[in-house]
């Protein structure tokens, strides 16, 4: 192999992960293992997948190879042993995704319930998000909330950024503090939690 690349296993890297049924060690902190959670989710009810084939995006070149068949189906079948005839997430009568159907997608009609998102994050478009927010009509239909559901929306943070401890990558190599927004949201998740126990 040349110096200069990974050695990589579509079995053994994406699949074998997902296989492993024991949860993490009590405080294995960024090295825990919760991926086929996730996975099993996206198998079973969401069909939710990373792809590369829209045309207006950096990884458009592998749309051929990462589609819904590959990062979607084959990890299916490969990490839950599914036949290979799997088609994606059950559906109900009216052929919606059966967990939209179950919970009701976006009408978050229960109480004391606080959403955090990252706006940078890819996966935010399809969840409940900030009325100022440019997917908030998306979906099907504008979102409704119970009254004491909050959502926090991270300006410009990723997938689970408000998940790590506060300043968890100031000690690291990029000696970074957080941003005033995960600051911010890391206050507002206390507050309702603390609102919520009281």
């Amino acid at each position: 192999a040349h110096p200069r690349c990974v050695a990589a296993s579509f079995r053994e890297d994406v699949v074998g992960p997902l296989t492993r049924t024991k949860f993490s060690h009590k405080g294995c902190d960024l090295r825990c293992d919760s991926a086929r959670q996730w996975a099993y989710q996206s198998c079973a009810e969401f069909g939710y997948f990373q792809t590369a084939t829209a045309p207006n995006q950096p990884f458009h070149a592998f749309g051929t190879v990462l589609n819904v068949s590959t990062a979607g189906a084959a990890v299916c079948i490969g990490a839950f042993g599914l036949k290979s005839s799997y088609a994606g997430p059950r559906r109900d009568g009216r052929h919606t995704l059966s967990a939209n159907a179950d919970y009701g997608g976006r009408a978050i009609l229960v109480a004391n319930i606080t959403m955090p998102t990252g706006s940078a994050d890819p996966w935010h478009a399809l969840g409940v998000v900030n009325a100022t927010d440019a997917f908030y009509e998306a979906g099907g239909g504008a979102q409704r909330l119970g009254k004491h559901v909050s959502v926090v929306e991270l300006d410009s943070a990723s997938h689970c950024r408000d998940m790590f401890a506060p300043n968890a990558f100031s000690a690291g190599p990029s000696g970074r503090p957080d941003p005033a927004a995960v600051s911010w949201a890391h206050a507002r998740v206390g507050a309702d939690v603390a609102r919520y126990l009281s």
